[in-house]
């Protein structure tokens, strides 16, 4: 637990630590959907030449998880995506104290949103998925992307001992003839 408490700890200090010039952002209002992540076009050559191959594996620091990032798409707002990670860190807090530790994740699917960007993540089959790896996860991601910078990506998550665990999709999504989601959200899908 005392592992975790550093984690949130870390968390909070990058959200702590935002600055007032985001990164640039490249426009996007042509497309709609998901399909964003194939749309390599959009991609600053700038952009392409920091991002590591793809795929490509990171191991999450000082813990049993790791990452394969892939799929890279056009560059998304750091706000967004701290915004989101702080969502969902909050409910694996939720997680942890209703199941009184790091239990197996029974949900299907988490869906959340921050603005316009769209982050999905399916714990896989059989609850392999503990909160502790979820929460893991989202410090992964965070890792990459002030590596390498701040881009839509699919990823899937791996333990040493579990193998893979789940998979996820963060994205630029405007729902079509849906006004703009103002807040972040986790949704129980089923």
């Amino acid at each position: 637990m005392q592992h975790f408490g550093e984690l949130w700890l870390a968390v909070l200090l990058q959200l702590c630590t935002l600055t007032v010039a985001a990164l640039p952002t490249i426009p996007i209002n042509a497309t709609d959907g998901l399909d964003l992540l194939s749309n390599f076009t959009t991609l600053t050559s700038a952009s392409l030449s920091t991002l590591p191959p793809d795929p490509y594996q990171i191991r999450v620091y000082n813990t049993p998880t790791s990452l394969i990032l892939h799929n890279y798409g056009p560059a998304i707002e750091r706000v967004d995506v701290l915004d989101i990670l702080l969502q969902g860190q909050s409910d694996v807090v939720d997680g942890l104290v209703a199941s009184h530790g790091n239990a197996p994740i029974q949900r299907l699917a988490f869906t959340l949103w921050s603005g316009e960007l769209y982050m999905r993540i399916e714990p896989g089959r059989g609850g392999r998925m503990t909160w502790l790896m979820m929460a893991q996860a989202f410090k992964g991601i965070a890792q990459f992307m002030e590596e390498y910078g701040w881009v839509a990506v699919k990823f899937m998550v791996l333990d040493d001992e579990a193998g893979l665990v789940g998979t996820g999709t963060l994205v630029f999504f405007r729902p079509r003839g849906v006004g703009v989601n103002n807040g972040s959200s986790l949704v129980e899908t089923s």
